[in-house]
């Protein structure tokens, strides 16, 4: 049985396939890894640190009194592979390490871009407190409606409501998405199922959002172009459309991205283009669809106005 087929038997996940891969690849290969920094024209040989592999990356054997560097992993999160990593080899042919500690110690500090983390852990609380007040802006509305219900309660409300609903469940996903996901890498790396759940729920609504203004569109050109005084019989049309249509095109997305691609690592959020469009087209389509009855609408009021012009 080969590595593979081992892993694979036990179900082990993508993130320890890689990892065992990187590890076997710097004992078993000849690749080169690191370079050493030359500070002089004698560099000895006799004496050095051998290879390593520190968790993140592999060490190529370093003279000792050298320092060893290399790009930054491009694989962990956070990290920029354009920066530099080092390791210092000590004297004595043993890599540094922290008094105290027996693991020797790489240096990854500069492989994070402290100013560009905080710009994007700014553009998160942005994109999270725009989601808050959207939220309670939707809530208060869906409260005037219900309030009011016995004033204001025909079809074209019951689809605002439905509507706001979508985006409100859509945000709170979205919410959850920025404060208890994507700012912890422990729960990116560990993957849980609940994660995994929470971006599947949030792409649901998000499709059902934009369906509903699909619903919205269509209900305004069954009134001013269609005679259609069935209120309830249009509900029965739109329900289906907003909330269950949605399901079928994000289980066709959890199922191709399960058991075609295989690629649920990460909170599933490293996602091909030819997996996001599976609900992309669709939102694509019904905003294309929504256009056009919005431009045939306005071209019947025009029409209307204009014979009401000529007959004056």
């Amino acid at each position: 049985m080969t590595s593979d087929e081992f892993m694979d038997y036990f179900n082990v996940t993508d993130d320890v396939k890689s990892i065992a891969q990187m590890i076997y690849n710097c004992y078993h290969t000849n690749t080169s890894y690191s370079r050493f920094i030359i500070d002089g024209l004698n560099v000895s040989l006799d004496l050095f640190c051998p290879r390593t592999f520190d968790g993140f990356a592999c060490w190529d054997d370093t003279p000792a009194g050298k320092v060893a560097t290399q790009k930054c992993p491009e694989h962990i999160i956070g990290f920029d592979s354009r920066r530099d990593a080092i390791k210092q080899c000590l004297e004595n042919g043993s890599w540094f390490g922290f008094p105290g500690h027996d693991k020797p110690w790489s240096n990854y500090t500069d492989c994070v871009d402290v100013d560009d983390l905080k710009f994007r852990i700014f553009i998160n609380t942005l994109y999270t407190v725009g989601y808050a007040v959207s939220t309670v802006g939707l809530l208060l509305s869906l409260f005037i409606f219900t309030f009011f219900r016995s004033n204001l309660w025909c079809t074209r409300v019951k689809v605002h409501c439905n509507l706001f609903l979508a985006m409100v469940l859509n945000n709170i996903f979205w919410m959850i998405w920025y404060t208890q996901i994507i700012n912890s890498a422990d729960v990116v790396m560990g993957n849980p199922i609940w994660c995994q759940m929470n971006f599947l729920t949030m792409h649901y609504f998000m499709v059902s959002t934009y369906f509903w203004m699909f619903c919205e569109s269509l209900n305004l050109y069954f009134s001013l172009v269609i005679v259609f005084n069935m209120e309830e019989k249009a509900m029965k049309y739109f329900v289906p459309i907003g909330w269950v249509a949605p399901v079928f095109i994000m289980a066709l997305y959890t199922w191709f991205r399960y058991f075609i691609l295989r690629d649920t690592v990460h909170c599933l959020m490293d996602e091909t283009k030819a997996a996001s469009y599976i609900y992309r087209g669709p939102v694509i389509f019904s905003l294309g669809l929504s256009f056009c009855k919005y431009y045939k609408r306005n071209l019947k009021r025009y029409k209307c106005v204009h014979v009401t012009i000529i007959e004056k």
